[in-house]
């Protein structure tokens, strides 16, 4: 059974982007099927691609390459002008991903227009759902229709948390936001938990801000902690586990 979590934070630089990338690689590294869905127009997922999917050495090469392995883009089928089967691309065994870049920021506009415009990503995702395991949704730094529409389609958020001291700032929105979505369009829209990124050891605030969100949010946090300066990879595999671990959790 599929399980779709959303990364949401309206706050920029929360590291809201590169939690969606690692987690979904990490969880492909533990054996699952993954996609990863870029719904962020400034992520930089084509940055981030591994070098399979990269011809040349140059950025814009690069990037080129990416695009002219994906027949469609998340806003044609969000669109209704594509089919999310063209859309999707293996960037390696067990990671596939649907690129978003910023073409996807023009469905905030043409979205409201559309039949059941806050359940079309919903809908597109019903249709491959059943060949993954996990589907991971980077969501833009704002609650917009594209939001509205990967909290409607999923069964859980994952909020990053910046260890800062504006780290809570927005929480409040996104709380709401989940309420609301749960309210009128996804029941079965739950927050998995907050996770804290960006800490960084060599900042003496650091440990201050880190007791005060452990104090805010007790019992609502990952014990996984995104450390600054070390293995980003090690990190979110820690972070994979203790999401599957969870997940083991609760199914018995």
């Amino acid at each position: 059974m599929s399980k779709t979590i959303s990364i949401v934070n309206p706050q920029n630089a929360a590291g809201k982007s590169t939690t969606a990338w690692h987690l979904a690689h990490a969880l492909s590294c533990y054996g699952r099927k993954v996609l990863l869905v870029d719904a962020d127009p400034m992520s930089g997922l084509e940055m981030r691609l591994t070098d399979e999917m990269h011809n040349s050495a140059s950025d814009g090469a690069s990037n080129a390459a990416v695009r002219s392995c994906c027949k469609s883009l998340l806003a044609e089928c969000l669109e209704g002008k594509a089919d999310v089967t063209d859309a999707i691309t293996m960037v390696d065994k067990g990671l596939s991903v649907i690129i978003g870049s910023e073409e996807v920021v023009r469905f905030e506009i043409s979205g409201i227009n559309c039949p059941d415009r806050e359940l079309r990503m919903s809908q597109m995702l019903d249709a491959v759902s059943k060949q993954f395991d996990y589907i991971v949704i980077d969501t833009p730094s704002s609650v917009g229709l594209l939001t509205i529409n990967a909290l409607a389609a999923s069964d859980s958020v994952i909020v990053p948390l910046c260890c800062d001291y504006f780290g809570m700032d927005g929480v409040d929105t996104i709380m709401s936001t989940i309420k609301t979505v749960s309210t009128h369009w996804n029941e079965r829209l739950t927050l998995e938990r907050f996770l804290v990124t960006r800490y960084d050891r060599r900042l003496r605030a650091a440990a201050r801000n880190l007791q005060e969100l452990i104090r805010n949010f007790e019992g609502m946090l990952f014990d996984t902690v995104i450390i600054e300066g070390t293995d980003l990879a090690a990190n979110y595999a820690e972070l994979a586990s203790e999401l599957l671990t969870l997940e083991k959790e609760r199914l018995k």
